[in-house]
């Protein structure tokens, strides 16, 4: 192998498959660090009814768990993906993305194995969520949306304030 090889290798291998991986870390330690979750404590019970209702949309699924579907059609029911006119709205696919890299955190894989796809989201009954993981999921796609009425300055907002905004439209 030549050294340009060797160096491609290297990178592919050791640097490119962990930098995913910080991320999604930095991410996970932010959430459930003690300021979001000082935040997110009131919701818990709202949420789990939430998490309750719409586990059971689909008849095919486990009645404990939440499937990429009904995770996809509560979203699109809250009119909380693809809504309006903003560009910036939370796209189906970033919702989809959430749920795998959410998924992921009880399989320690922290990038999410890239194992779902948007094409999925209306079908899949294969990969579900518990209700951490859906707290999980709920969180990563607050950080993907935007709120109509703050535009851009909700994306400075610190995560723990943007997901008591995305909760509380989800609780509508």
């Amino acid at each position: 192998p030549t050294v340009v090889r060797a160096f491609d290798s290297l990178v592919r291998s050791h640097v490119l498959a962990f930098g995913q991986k910080e991320d999604s870390d930095a991410f996970r330690r932010e959430f459930w660090g003690p300021e979001v979750q000082g935040k997110l404590e009131p919701y818990w019970y709202p949420l789990k009814s939430v998490f309750d209702k719409w586990k059971t949309i689909d008849q095919g699924g486990d009645d404990r768990t939440m499937n990429l579907k009904e995770f996809c059609t509560m979203l699109k029911m809250k009119e909380l993906v693809d809504y309006g006119e903003l560009k910036e709205s939370l796209k189906m696919e970033e919702a989809v993305e959430a749920f795998a890299l959410a998924q992921s955190a009880a399989d320690g894989d922290a990038t999410g194995g890239g194992k779902i796809g948007l094409a999925d989201a209306e079908d899949n009954t294969d990969a579900e969520l518990i209700y951490i993981e859906f707290i999980e999921a709920i969180g990563r796609c607050a950080v993907k949306s935007i709120d109509e009425d703050l535009g851009e300055e909700y994306a400075s907002l610190p995560l723990a304030d943007r997901l008591t905004i995305f909760i509380k439209k989800l609780l509508r």
